[in-house]
């Protein structure tokens, strides 16, 4: 079989409305040195808002039909698994994580013909996001599993981070985008 039936390799590019400023190389550069220091890196977002106005409840069904997915895929072609917001997945859904971040194996299930494991590739790695705890939908991961990456802790980024995104999302002029960061930035803080 061809990678070409599981998914499609993208090249990483910057999209137009990409925001680059210091604070977002400062982040990149950071990451990325845990990255080729072979660390799974953990982006966490440290802002706490215990306003809630609705949750929604799903129900989970666990089955033991296995398809090869996005962990399997990038751990047997050694690509970069992004799992964004990863704790708004049950705990016990991230176990498999636990022998690919540190023995560098994943524990195949009998369901999936083969060996009953994967030799995981050398150059995978992976980058978890996740909120805060108190977020609706949000479950506290693991100890055993945040053991086994390098968590940075992101604050709101800097005025001038925050502008940049603003005009670039928004299509304003700088001063208008400025003005609009400056309320944010004054009813955050108060």
């Amino acid at each position: 079989m061809s990678i070409g039936e599981f998914t499609t390799v993208l090249e990483p590019r910057k999209l137009p409305n990409f925001v680059e400023t210091g604070y977002v190389r400062d982040i990149t550069e950071r990451a990325l040195a845990y990255i080729a220091a072979g660390f799974p890196v953990h982006l966490k977002r440290m802002v706490v808002d215990n306003f809630i106005h609705s949750v929604l409840k799903t129900d989970e069904n666990m089955q033991k039909t296995w398809v090869d997915n996005r962990l399997t895929v990038a751990c047997k072609y050694g690509f970069t698994l992004i799992y964004d917001e990863f704790t708004r997945s049950r705990p016990e859904a991230n176990n498999v994580l636990l022998s690919v971040l540190q023995e560098k194996m994943m524990d195949m299930p009998a369901s999936r013909e083969g060996e009953g494991y994967l030799k995981v590739d050398p150059n995978f790695t992976a980058i978890f996001t996740s909120n805060p705890e108190e977020y609706a939908g949000v479950y506290r991961s693991q100890d055993a599993l945040r053991d086994r990456m390098v968590t940075l802790d992101l604050d709101h980024p800097d005025r001038e981070t925050e502008g940049a995104i603003t005009v670039a999302k928004s299509g304003l002029g700088k001063g208008d985008a400025g003005k609009i960061v400056d309320i944010v930035r004054a009813l955050r803080d108060s």
